[in-house]
């Protein structure tokens, strides 16, 4: 398969709004996307990523928590022995 083959097609705005940063409950209708000012879609998906890359913070570290408590359980228990 070539390069080109391989390559993604380019979404358009109304695609990664709907797709990404626009959950489907949040639009009934699809046509929606197509009447909403640009600088409203914009805002919208800025608060989306925004959104997104907060719980993606806090997600990040509670895994830095959960590795660190494993860490300290197999210290207890490399002790134990």
């Amino acid at each position: 398969m070539s390069p080109k083959e391989m390559q993604l097609p380019q979404l358009e705005a109304q695609e990664v709004l709907s797709s990404i940063a626009i959950k489907k409950e949040w639009v009934i209708d699809p046509a929606f996307l197509t009447r909403i000012k640009p600088d409203i879609a914009i805002a919208i998906a800025a608060r989306r990523f925004s959104y997104l890359a907060e719980v993606t913070k806090l997600e990040a570290e509670a895994k830095s928590i959960e590795a660190k408590m494993y860490g300290d359980i197999a210290q207890i228990l490399g002790k134990a022995r």
